[in-house]
């Protein structure tokens, strides 16, 4: 996409639902808030660590004014003088308002640590600022805080703003971290105290509804693409973005390995390891249909609505997830979501005897802790191997004895 000030000024100042960034060039890139909000952020390497400042926003700042800061920036960074230093003033950088603190660790913090940002960065703007955004970070009292969960307890209910606490907690602790704040007034603040704590729903599955969950999966109303996705998170216990995130490159056929980098993965992003599995006959099938499906494309699990090589969209299994739920519960079986998968995944391995390790292993959590961190680097991926091949004929011997049964009593129901 050519960035102009023709397409900018059709952006500016208006509702906006595209990509939440546009890279410009040479670092150099525009994040578009969803008001429209248009802001020059430029990145750079100093010292070996990723740094990203911003320069302005569009209309104050030009195209051509944000290309020659741009070009400002490198050359003093390739003279091995960190830009920033020009600016750092008795503190003049600090945030001094709550919109400005919200500013600062969305860009210096939020959108390097959490893919998710735009809907936190909505959230945000949504809730907070219209209410505290223009007052002073250090002057705002704990009353002023209860009050505004209050309003949005009223507004979008006990558990909204029960999050909400956490997800602002967690921000006023950045500012305290940073020198910005002196203090968190939420700190001895619980979720009780604004709103109501959710409960989570933890759902596994008997062994014919192992079963009657695949057979459910294979007559859902959608994409093969999507049924994929399904099964092989049945079949590996991961999550389901491990999957919607990997390229056919992490798929390696000669060795049967599947790895999941750092970064494709929740624990990853704070450990830097990856995961790696083997890739059992039965799911070495479901990946070739998959990979036959669109050959030349980068993903894995690319977008089929409109068939892009770019990841499924994080939001596309929410919608087969609740089919998928009320297929079983029509049956007089477990209501049946997508993370349930995995809990049912983890429990059978137990039921099977696998040892904790490689079940733990398989599943994707941190197995050595303490001490054994720092020496130990295994996968155990022979154990792992022949876990999965029990696992993978056990899920068929429960799709044969749901089959049956339902041969003998003929009910399926296909939900359209």
């Amino acid at each position: 996409m050519k960035i102009t000030d023709a397409l900018l000024r059709n952006i500016v100042g208006k509702p906006y639902s595209g990509a939440p960034q546009i890279a410009y060039g040479e670092g150099l890139s525009l994040r578009i808030s969803p008001k429209g909000k248009v802001t020059w952020v430029l990145r750079y390497n100093f010292n070996g660590l990723p740094v990203r400042v911003k320069l302005g926003e569009y209309p104050a700042m030009k195209i051509k004014e944000a290309r020659e800061k741009r070009d400002e920036h490198k050359a003093l960074v390739a003279k091995g003088i960190d830009p920033r230093g020009n600016h750092i003033k008795l503190g003049v950088n600090s945030p001094k308002t709550i919109s400005a603190l919200i500013e600062y660790y969305i860009e210096n913090y939020l959108m390097e640590s959490n893919k998710q940002w735009p809907a936190i960065e909505s959230l945000l703007r949504r809730s907070i600022i219209p209410h505290i955004g223009d007052y002073p970070a250090d002057d705002i009292e704990l009353a002023d805080y209860v009050h505004l969960f209050k309003l949005e307890k009223e507004k979008a209910g006990a558990k909204h703003a029960t999050r909400l606490l956490y997800r602002f907690k967690s921000i006023l602790n950045y500012g305290v971290r940073h020198g910005f704040l002196k203090q968190n007034h939420l700190n001895h603040l619980k979720g009780s105290d604004v709103g109501e704590m959710s409960k989570p729903v933890k759902r596994k599955l008997t062994d014919v509804e192992i079963g009657a969950l695949w057979v459910c999966i294979d007559t859902l109303p959608y994409h093969e693409t999507m049924k994929n996705l399904l099964k092989l998170t049945m079949i590996f216990g991961s999550r389901v973005g491990e999957l919607r995130l990997s390229e056919k490159s992490h798929f390696d056929f000669e060795e049967m390995i599947w790895t999941v980098p750092a970064e494709n993965h929740k624990m990853g992003r704070k450990t830097g390891e990856k995961i790696v599995r083997p890739i059992p006959v039965m799911a070495e099938e479901i990946l070739k249909q998959q990979i036959d499906i669109e050959p030349e494309f980068k993903y894995m699990f690319p977008r089929y609505y409109i068939v892009k090589d770019k990841p499924l969209n994080p939001k596309t299994p929410y919608r087969p997830s609740l089919v998928l739920a009320q297929m079983m519960t029509e049956m007089g079986y477990t209501e049946t979501r997508n993370h349930d998968m995995r809990r049912t995944a983890r429990n059978a391995w137990e039921a099977l005897e696998f040892p904790e390790k490689v079940s733990e292993t398989m599943i994707g959590h941190k197995v050595h802790k303490g001490v054994q961190e720092h020496y130990i680097d295994y996968f155990y991926l022979d154990k792992q191997r022949d876990c999965y091949e029990k696992w993978c004929d056990y899920i068929h011997m429960q799709i044969e004895s749901f089959l049956q049964q339902i041969q003998e009593h003929g009910y399926l129901r296909v939900v359209s």
